[in-house]
């Protein structure tokens, strides 16, 4: 477990590094970096072994180092290239099983479509190839709700109109209780 997680450590950081080598547009450091990134990849994937959860993490950072590869492929003008490099990280992040967070755009969907649209894909192909996929793995979500198993405190707060609330006002009716800073 050790080797595997020790091996896992150096992926990030070299694709980051990459990350920036290609928002400056320099292609060639980029690649440097996705070179040694896959190395790192190999030297990972040799420790992965059967173990799910390794599995899982090797294959997340797989899906994370193709998709800078769509985007160098993009950078130097090979929109082929990089259609194929997003279905490898989309298809490796459907794999993973991992779904972008909720409310945090989604780049690697959003540089297949934009490409998939510009080479000429349709929406009902794009729906077909990746959406269904996509559809069904949000719907796998594991969210439940659980009883509380302690009584409410007693509170008292006022809304947003100066309306004053307190747990016996409430009594009976379903509440969601929002709580929030701005710090």
């Amino acid at each position: 477990e050790y080797n595997f997680y020790n091996a896992l450590n150096p992926i990030n950081p070299s694709g980051y590094e990459a990350d920036g080598y290609i928002e400056l547009k320099q292609a060639g450091k980029a690649r440097l970096a996705l070179t040694r990134m896959e190395d790192e990849l190999q030297t990972v994937k040799a420790a992965v072994g059967d173990k799910a959860e390794f599995k899982k993490a090797y294959t997340t950072r797989l899906a994370f180092w193709w998709s800078l590869m769509a985007r160098v492929a993009e950078l130097e003008g090979h929109d082929q290239d990089a259609m194929g490099f997003y279905e490898h990280a989309l298809l490796s992040r459907l794999e993973a099983q991992e779904t972008p967070e909720t409310g945090i755009h989604d780049e690697v969907a959003d540089g297949a479509r934009r490409l998939w649209t510009k080479l000429g894909g349709s929406n009902e192909g794009w729906q077909l190839w990746y959406g269904r996929q996509a559809d069904v793995l949000s719907t796998q979500a594991t969210l439940t709700w659980e009883d509380a198993n302690q009584p409410l405190p007693a509170f008292e707060i006022a809304d947003l109109k100066g309306k004053t609330w307190n747990l016996a006002s409430l009594k009976g009716k379903t509440t969601f209780l929002n709580f929030w800073a701005s710090w």
